[in-house]
């Protein structure tokens, strides 16, 4: 598959509406998940801040946040690697505060 780097396969998945929080948990922008794998997911955004290459993501269907690195970038779409899960109160507290509604203005 023309230098796909990946060690699982790519999944198509319904498309899942998620948001964007940078490593503190400040909602950035909303995001569309695509081809998700158990290591990670194409996202698909339309427009919004920059992008920082550690951040938080919320799954609006399952509201489960997840800590995932940016390896590549394209307009309007980012590739990310799921890290490994981290239990903590605060990531509790920034999943409940994300899962609200958020609009682009």
């Amino acid at each position: 598959m023309h230098g796909d780097k990946r060690s699982d396969d790519r999944q198509r998945t319904r498309l899942r509406s998620g948001k964007l929080a940078d490593s503190r948990g400040k909602f950035l922008v909303e995001c569309v998940i695509y081809d998700r794998s158990a290591e990670g997911a194409r996202l698909r955004m339309d427009g919004g801040p920059a992008v920082p290459d550690s951040i938080l993501l919320f799954d609006d269907e399952y509201e489960s946040l997840i800590v995932a690195q940016v390896v590549w970038r394209r307009p309007h779409e980012l590739g990310v690697r799921f890290m490994p899960e981290v239990e903590s109160e605060e990531m509790h507290r920034i999943a409940r505060r994300l899962a609200g509604k958020f609009y682009a203005i």
